[in-house]
């Protein structure tokens, strides 16, 4: 029984940890970093706020034992419906439906809100390349250290809506 609690334990305190990393880091103001400004990840060290690119679509596909998925982005240029992948940061956290979850635990299909990041130093091939055709729609930025459903992203920002 202690050894279940201890588990316990140490699930809630990863959540509620990757739930302060991801709040601090969100709750900057939305504006998207200068053009130009990639910061690449560095072992150990957390992004600085505010330098996420903000990106949006439809989850299409999932591989929730590598944190890896894939995204139909919002405004697909072109109409091309092609799908961006992408990982998941280590320290990166999923909501759905206002609380913390897997990446399993999110249905295909869902609409996600995610920030994004360059790849850490030394994971650079983490994502295969697309085919030739298709180079002109790679994601440079295909690290994503928060995804949440519209429910999460919409409560947290602290807006709703009354159905009449």
């Amino acid at each position: 029984m202690i050894e279940m609690n201890h588990i316990f334990t140490t699930t809630m305190m990863k959540h509620v940890l990757a739930s302060v990393a991801l709040m601090l880091i969100t709750t900057a103001p939305t504006t998207q970093a200068a053009e130009g400004e990639d910061h690449i990840l560095k072992p150990g060290q957390f992004p600085p706020p505010n330098s996420g690119t903000y990106l949006a679509g439809e989850l299409v596909f999932v591989d929730p034992i590598n944190r890896r998925g894939g995204l139909r982005l919002d405004g697909d240029p072109g109409g091309h419906h092609h799908v961006d992948y992408f990982a998941m940061l280590p320290y990166g956290i999923i909501w759905y439906n206002g609380t913390p979850a897997e990446l399993r635990d999110i249905p295909i299909g869902t609409h996600v809100h995610g920030y994004f990041y360059l790849p850490p130093v030394g994971e650079e091939k983490t994502i295969p390349p697309l085919p030739e055709s298709q180079q002109q729609y790679t994601l440079k930025r295909n690290h994503a250290i928060s995804l949440e459903d519209d429910f999460s992203f919409y409560q947290r920002r602290g807006q709703a809506w009354k159905g009449e």
